[in-house]
Parts: structure tokens; C-alpha cells; sequence
């Protein structure tokens, strides 16, 4: 938790446990992508935001969940105690599975539309495209499938969700072949960071950014613009 002048949160999440769903219990389950990509894409924004120093304004959260595999449980618990104690949240954006595509679709952040909202589906993809000019697709998960973001779209929180190709995503999840050596060249995880990142600075508001603000603040109210931009209409029969 990094605690801002503002009580109202921001939240990056991702889930800490793993599933073998074909051996059960007895089988190994080393979750490298499913979940262990998302929990590395937080571990490596909270490094940077330590290494560079970054503070926001809004309180800034990174989360790490027991038990998504069996429903959820723990970001239930956790937006639900939120929602009971009145907590703001200005925006949750979740990372699971982010290290594992084919050919076709190497670097490529997928926005999934399922339990996510318009605002901030439309603010991600700006981001995206003004700052890291990266491919993107917009998606849906299979059918009953979730994440983590959706126990705070439960609760009325506005919620993100960037994630690998839905329609290829990694064959070997949930199985004891979720390892490190499925995993392709890196670049959409790097982009994932980024885009964590520039979230953070958007939602929760970058405080270096203030004096450049500031500044282009008072140079546009001093400067002496020309004014060589008119507004011409003409029309005809009603029609303009």
C-alpha cells in the first residue's frame, strides 16, 4: 500500500495460488503463467515505483489473492469489506495470465470486455495507443470463466482487464505443463507493466507530473496567442 493524500484507492491485483485440475490435489501445479506472469508484472511495478521514487496523489494498492482458483474467495472478501466500509475505489486492474501466445499474436494485449467498465476500457486502450503504440484486440472470456476483477465489478467498482489472446490462451494452465518453458518472448508482460504503470499515473495522478502541469498552466495563460482561426457558416434553404 502506498498511501497518497487522497483516501481514494487504486487498485492492481492478481491472484498467488495455482490449481492442478486434472491430478487433483496430488498432482504438481507450478502455475507459471496461471498465475505467477501477474504476480511478477506487480512485483516488477512496485520495483520500479521504488527504484524511481513515484508518488501519486490517490492511494495506490497492489494486491495479491489466495484462492481465485476456487471462486474467487479471497478478492471477494477483500472488495466486499471495501464496499461494507464505504471505501472509494477510482479503478481496479487486474493481471492474470500474460506470458504464453503463438506467433500470430506475440506482444499483443487483449482488453477483455467481461465484468469490466466502458470508461475505463476507453481510458486503457488511449493509453495504450498514445503511449505505447502496441497492437491490441478487445475480447471476451469463455463462458463462466473469470478473474479477480470481477468480485470488485460485483461490488459497483470500476474494473480493467488486459490480458493474452482468449481465443489461444495457454493450453497447459491448471495442468502440471504450466511452466517457464511455454513461455514466449516476454514482450506483452513488459507492456503489461508499462500499461500498469501509465494506469497508475492516469488514475491515481503522477505528483512529478505536478510542476509540468503547472507550468504549461502559466505559459498558456501568458502567451501571446495569435488569433488567425475563424468560424465561417453560410447556408442555404434552412440547411447550414
Amino acid at each position: 500500500k502506498l498511501a497518497g493524500s487522497s483516501e481514494e484507492t487504486v487498485v492492481l491485483g492478481a491472484h498467488l495460488d495455482s490449481i492442478n485440475a486434472i491430478d487433483g490435489s496430488e498432482g504438481d501445479a507450478p502455475g507459471a503463467d496461471d498465475e505467477g506472469s501477474g504476480i511478477a508484472i506487480l512485483t516488477e511495478i512496485l520495483h520500479i515505483i521504488e527504484q524511481k521514487g513515484l508518488r501519486f496523489h490517490k492511494t495506490v494498492e497492489l494486491q495479491a489473492y489466495a484462492a481465485e482458483e476456487v471462486g474467487l474467495v479471497g478478492s471477494r472478501a477483500i472488495a466486499s469489506s471495501y464496499r461494507q466500509a464505504g471505501r472509494s475505489i477510482a479503478g481496479m486492474m487486474q493481471f492474470d495470465m500474460a506470458y504464453y501466445s503463438q506467433t500470430s499474436d506475440l506482444g499483443k494485449i487483449f482488453f477483455l470486455e467481461d465484468y469490466t467498465s466502458p470508461d475505463l476500457f476507453r481510458n486503457s486502450i488511449t493509453l495504450l495507443k498514445r503511449y505505447l503504440k502496441s497492437p491490441y484486440e478487445r475480447g471476451v472470456l469463455p463462458r463462466g470463466s473469470a478473474s479477480d476483477h470481477k468480485s470488485y465489478w460485483e461490488q459497483g467498482y470500476p474494473t480493467i482487464f488486459p490480458f493474452e489472446n482468449p481465443k489461444a490462451d495457454n493450453p497447459y494452465i491448471h495442468t502440471a505443463n504450466d511452466t517457464m518453458d511455454k513461455f514466449d518472448d516476454g514482450l506483452r508482460m513488459k507492456r503489461m507493466v508499462q500499461l500498469g504503470l501509465l494506469f497508475l499515473s492516469y488514475q491515481a495522478g503522477l505528483v512529478s507530473l505536478d510542476d509540468q502541469a503547472g507550468a504549461e498552466k502559466e505559459r498558456l495563460k501568458q502567451a501571446d496567442l495569435s488569433k488567425d482561426l475563424f468560424l465561417h457558416l453560410s447556408g442555404k434553404g434552412g440547411s447550414y
